[in-house]
């Protein structure tokens, strides 16, 4: 009876700490190396990738953790990205001093192009791949730490429409040189999307959240005037709240989160005094750990989007291969995206009813 209940704890720790499911990587592959250095790597697409409305044959990899349109960022690794006027997308923009990087430009991957396809068929409608790009930032790390991050970045594109995928099965870290890491998308315009908790200590926390309600993995649609998250494209009853921030005028140029306990169908009014929704009709929601809202000064502008709680049946199965690694178990705070010109948007899917939250361990990305 005892080899019974030891069993099945072992299968429900085993189910409950499901591992973020990385795309292949690695030189078995067909990946190529790059050894960490302050310079980034210029890549040559053979099918343009379409970035807001703007079409890109160029790209570069920084092994700070992003890439880059046109020109590099290596100067840039001590600003705010919103101000540096470069096309970019980051996954983890933060200075580190050691890792590999691997990546690989196809049209040719079978493999890739059908799991991509797979993925973002799920979310979004009528789109098939015809080159994929896959960057893996492996064992990261920050000078005086032997903590390390991994996470990945794949676009998949037909040349018209693009999708990014960002990827975090691993992270243990979220600040260095006294910054934060950076995360979201920049245009060179200066329009700009900060992915949830982008600039504050709770980034290592992206391996346990989701917008696809797959631990650790967000998808979007990036060929447009505005990056798009998945829910747009599914649902016309999702939950909203929104807040305004203007990161000009405060003196922190990425406010900490603020997650909402209950979502509702709301909209933004203009001549609100502090720019906050008013909740007209609360949906029935399942019951999510209470994270109170924090103050927003005057004047704000940059719309913060909220939503409460995440999933824990994952999108794709566990890695069998991967590493495991024990964790406690945490309530998952739910996922947040600040935008300066997003006008409707959706973070992560709430759990089905009887549903419960997703608590997922960390793990070492396997190739």
């Amino acid at each position: 009876m005892l080899l019974v209940r030891l069993l099945l704890f072992g299968v429900l720790v085993g189910a409950a700490f499901c591992h973020t499911r990385l795309f292949k990587y690695g030189e078995n592959n067909g990946d190529e190396v790059i050894e960490h250095s302050q310079a980034s790597s210029a890549l040559h697409l053979q099918v343009p990738v379409r970035f807001y409305e703007q079409t890109f044959n160029d790209l570069y990899i920084s092994p700070l953790g992003a890439i880059s349109f046109d020109e590099s960022l290596d100067e840039s690794y001590d600003e705010a990205l919103e101000n540096v006027g470069i096309s970019a997308i980051a996954p983890l923009f933060a200075r580190s001093n050691g890792g590999k990087i691997f990546y690989r430009s196809t049209s040719g991957d079978g493999d890739l192009l059908a799991d991509m396809s797979h993925r973002i068929g799920k979310h979004f409608h009528d789109f098939q791949p015809s080159h994929a790009v896959l960057v893996t930032w492996e064992g990261m790390t920050k000078e005086g730490s032997e903590k390390k991050n991994t996470f990945q970045l794949g676009i998949a594109t037909d040349g018209e429409l693009s999708y990014v995928f960002m990827l975090y099965p691993s992270l243990e870290w979220a600040e260095s040189n006294e910054q934060f890491a950076q995360a979201g998308f920049f245009h060179s315009d200066g329009r700009h999307q900060l992915m949830i908790n982008s600039g504050t200590a709770n980034f290592v926390q992206m391996s346990r959240t989701s917008n696809i309600n797959s631990d650790g993995v967000f998808l979007f649609r990036i060929s447009g005037e505005v990056p798009e998250d998945p829910r747009n494209e599914n649902d016309d009853d999702d939950d909203y709240n929104y807040t305004d921030y203007d990161y000009e005028s405060s003196d922190n140029k990425h406010p900490p989160s603020v997650v909402s306990s209950a979502a509702v169908d709301s909209t933004v009014d203009s001549n609100n005094q502090d720019n906050r929704v008013v909740p007209e009709e609360p949906r029935e929601v399942v019951e999510q750990p209470q994270v109170a809202e924090q103050e927003i000064p005057e004047g704000q502008k940059d719309e913060r989007i909220t939503q409460a709680g995440t999933c824990a049946q994952a999108e794709e199965p566990c890695n069998q291969n991967a590493d495991a690694s024990t964790t406690t178990p945490d309530s998952v705070a739910s996922a947040v995206l600040s935008t300066t010109v997003m006008e409707r948007s959706a973070w992560p899917r709430m759990c089905p009813k009887g549903s419960p939250a997703s608590s997922p361990a960390s793990s070492t990305a396997t190739r």
